[in-house]
């Protein structure tokens, strides 16, 4: 159960994050601050509340460890990370050829700027974790 405490430990920590986000957007009234911290808050609740269900029974909390072991379920999941790293690529680098040919060019620039540090941070991890493993 010690994963557990770590998972939950690790929500809490966002959740009071998020409430320090909200409050101080509140307090600002800055709207993506508080936009934030919202949905930190919010998803770090669902996300406790998610594990003290799971975990509620020790045969519930042996089967969801040995899934998520799994090498099928490991190779899925690696799959779909990459997958969505190139479907985000894809979209955004539609968005700059869409900003610039509509006359955004200050959107064009910085979604280009946004794609480049995705794709760059996506072979960073990719060899951290190839020399890891």
């Amino acid at each position: 159960m010690k994963t557990l405490k770590e998972k939950m430990f690790y929500f809490l920590i966002i959740f009071v994050t998020g409430i320090i986000m909200l409050i101080a957007g509140r307090l600002n009234d800055n709207d993506f601050l508080f936009g934030i911290g919202i949905g930190l808050a919010a998803v770090s609740v669902a996300k406790m509340i998610q594990y003290a269900v799971l975990f509620k029974t020790k045969d519930a909390a042996r089967d969801y460890m040995v899934a998520s072991c799994d090498e099928r379920n490991l190779f899925i999941a690696g799959r779909a990370s990459k997958l969505t790293i190139q479907i985000t690529s894809l979209a955004g680098l539609a968005a700059v050829i869409a900003f610039g040919a509509t006359g955004y060019e200050n959107y064009s620039i910085l979604t280009a700027v946004i794609v480049c540090f995705i794709s760059v941070l996506y072979l960073a991890v990719y060899f951290v974790v190839s020399r890891k493993y």
